[in-house]
């Protein structure tokens, strides 16, 4: 054989044992020596024939990240195959396989790691697209759940960042397994309602309700439209609302205040007119006794160390047998025996056992009452509306209670569910649906629903109206609404509230004033004191600007009120204006005729035709005509609802709304009760008058 002959028949001798070592051989050789390309296309050349094992390799290379080839759907297809031929093969084919390493156990790990990788690819994208691939592509692998809760949470990220209805019914429909639905659909509610309501005109109220009669805002709604039908507090209001809305759910309100105006002056005629003129009033059964219990005035009396009560005639209701009573509330007492706190009506029988170790009045059905060291709320049946659990609550403001546990605050339904959590340092009552509170030492507000509407973003925060609060942040101020719109810049040196619609402003040692729709009113041309934050509100449309003992008064238009030959001027009111001439004070009229002459050092605005000046021999009362009703002898008076709270050597005394003498200034203490009586306190002797008539009711007076 020639030289030739013989390499030839080498060649196609390696030729042959090359085509019987086979392509999977070769692969997995190739794959070892992380030949990737020529690896990959001889797997390929391989799947028909030997489809679980060329699968595993393929998926090695496919969730193999330092190749061109890396892709983790790929490598989920050819693994899934492998797993899915592999269980499939006999006995024989598998011990084959072995020596490429490919088992069951190596099929599972490999498919394992696939689902760690394409799991953490997702994770780390944050993406929605991406997550969703993952849950479809990827649904067999472990950590579906752990996915979902991911993709869920950043889905509703996305439509906290929207804050739109539209965004949160989206992620409603789209995700309705969420653990976040619930949320996502407190919030949808609020916005939706937000949205609708933006103009809080009656109308759109209307319509929300019309458009979304299940809404757990219907009673916010329902509340504005009975708001807003009865701004003015009128009778022929009242009765409107009823009849335009009678499935309105303050519709027992709306009745219950035609009854409070109709029995303003509470006697027999009143009460059996009332019967006659609203004979649908739904709370008729009470209209007996309630005549009753208001015709009658509870006073509490003490005698040998021990309480009881008296009427307005001084005839004894209930006898002296408690160790304390406190004044009667929606029919009941807390009272206190042995050292414990129960409830009686006013038959003196008692309704709530004698087991607090503190009790409060009942405001709303509801009263505040406390175990060692523990409060909560009762109804007047005595059951628990809210349980004994809370270091500190607080009595239901629209139906909320602020309770404290551990220094920490939140707010509780009168029901007893919890509105938040105890997560907040400082909660304010609630307002029309909303509550200011602070988490280290910045507020911000909170919905009826327990939902942050505004972010504690700010030093200082309270109302300026009731669709207004102002914000403090570095020592400037402004204005925000109640969705965190700031609608007055946050640079002002001082906001005030509003009052006659007007706010004052002030900025750079001026101020002004704004209306409610923050428009500037009264330009900010007046020198501004800090003190003029409290004192420079509008009171029946005007306001006095005090600085350095010169006022400037002021109508709501800005127009100055001061007349000529005239040194000063105070508030007008009843058509008199105080005026100063020659460092004294007197009143003209409206048009600057002298109605009373310059006398006195100091004069206030009238008031119910009366006005409190101050003359050389001390404060006293007059009337329009300048006459004294009550001569100037004390060191200071004051207003006390229609009496006069009279000063005098440190103690106490009493004037009647006309001026004249009720008592002379020798109390420590006195309290005017329920418009009708006073209770004087000297030491620790107590006695009651009259105010209309001022004779003694109880107690020696001598």
């Amino acid at each position: 054989m020639t030289q030739r002959s013989v390499i030839v028949f080498l060649f196609i001798l390696f030729q042959s044992l090359q085509i019987f070592a086979g392509n999977l051989d070769k692969a997995f050789e190739r794959l070892r020596v992380y030949d990737y390309f020529n690896a990959r296309e001889l797997f390929l050349k391989s799947m028909k024939k030997d489809a679980a094992a060329a699968g595993f390799g393929l998926a090695r290379i496919h969730s193999s990240n330092d190749n061109p080839f890396y892709n983790l759907d790929s490598a989920r297809q050819f693994i899934l195959i492998s797993d899915s031929v592999f269980i499939l093969l006999k006995e024989k084919t598998k011990q084959e396989y072995l020596e490429y390493g490919v088992r069951a156990e190596s099929i599972n790990q490999l498919k394992d790691s696939i689902c760690t990788l394409a799991f953490s690819s997702a994770e780390q994208s944050a993406s929605l697209e991406k997550l969703d691939h993952y849950l479809m592509a990827f649904a067999f692998c472990g950590k579906k759940d752990e996915a979902t809760n991911l993709r869920n949470s950043i889905a509703f990220q996305i439509a906290k960042n929207a804050n739109t209805s539209v965004a949160y019914s989206h992620f409603l429909q789209s995700y309705p397994e969420a653990e976040e639905f619930k949320d996502a659909q407190n919030r949808f509610y609020e916005r939706v309602f937000e949205e609708e309501t933006q103009s809080q005109q009656l109308g759109a109220y209307e319509r929300f309700l019309s458009l979304y009669p299940e809404s757990p805002y219907k009673m916010q709604a329902e509340r504005m439209i009975y708001s807003l039908s009865t701004s003015q507090g009128i009778l022929a209001e009242y009765k409107a609302f009823i009849s335009r809305y009678p499935d309105n759910r303050y519709v027992r309100e709306a009745w219950r205040e035609i009854y409070r105006i109709s029995m303003q002056d509470y006697d027999e005629q009143t009460y059996l007119q009332f019967k006659f003129d609203y004979p649908n009033y739904p709370f008729m059964d009470e209209l007996e006794n309630d005549y009753l219990r208001q015709t009658s005035l509870f006073l509490p009396f003490n005698n040998n160390s021990h309480w009881g009560f008296i009427n307005e005639s001084g005839a004894e209701m209930i006898p002296a047998v408690y160790d304390e009573v406190n004044y009667f509330s929606e029919g009941l007492a807390a009272v206190s025996k042995d050292g414990k706190y129960g409830y009686v009506n006013k038959s003196g029988k008692v309704m709530i056992p004698f087991m607090w170790d503190d009790a409060e009045a009942f405001k709303n059905n509801s009263a505040v009452v406390s175990k060692g060291n523990k409060s909560g709320l009762i109804n007047k049946s005595g059951e628990f509306l809210v349980p004994v659990e809370y270091d500190e609550i607080t009595e239901p403001v629209e139906d909320i209670c602020v309770v404290v546990k551990n220094d920490k605050a939140g707010y509780v339904h009168k029901t007893g569910q919890a509105l938040t959590k105890l997560d907040f340092d400082i909660a304010s009552d609630f307002r029309d649906g909303f509550a200011i509170v602070g988490i280290d030492e910045l507020f911000g507000l909170i919905s009826a629903q327990g939902n942050m509407v505004v972010e504690a973003i700010y030093e200082n925060l309270s109302w300026a109206s009731s669709e207004l609060l102002k914000v403090g942040l570095n020592d400037k101020w402004g204005l925000i609404n109640r969705v965190g719109e700031v609608v007055l810049p946050i640079e002002y040196d001082g906001v005030g509230d509003f009052h006659n619609g007007r706010a004052l402003i002030a900025k750079n040692g001026k101020c002004g004033f704004i209306n409610t729709h923050v428009e500037i009113v009264i330009s900010p041309v007046y020198r501004y004191t800090e003190n003029l934050l409290s004192s420079a509100i509008f009171i029946n449309g005007f306001v006095v600007l005090s600085t350095k003992g010169k006022n400037v008064v002021l109508d709501t238009l800005g127009r100055k009120i001061e007349f000529p030959g005239y040194e000063n001027t105070d508030r007008p009111n009843e058509g008199l204006i105080p005026v100063q001439k020659n460092k004294k004070w007197g009143y003209v009229d409206y048009s600057g005729r002298l109605r009373i002459s310059c006398t006195f050092k100091d004069a206030n605005p009238f008031q119910g035709g009366t006005a409190i000046v101050k003359s050389e021999n001390g404060y006293g009362i007059i009337n329009t005509e300048g006459a004294w009703l009550l001569a100037p002898a004390f060191d200071d008076i004051s207003r006390s609802g229609e009496n006069f709270l009279l000063v005098q050597h440190g103690m106490f005394g009493l004037a009647s709304k006309s001026g004249g003498l009720l008592t002379a200034c020798e109390f420590d203490r006195i309290e005017i009760l329920f418009d009708k009586v006073a209770m004087l306190q000297r030491e620790d002797s107590r006695s009651y008058i009259s105010l209309s008539t001022g004779k003694v009711i109880w107690g020696d007076l001598q």
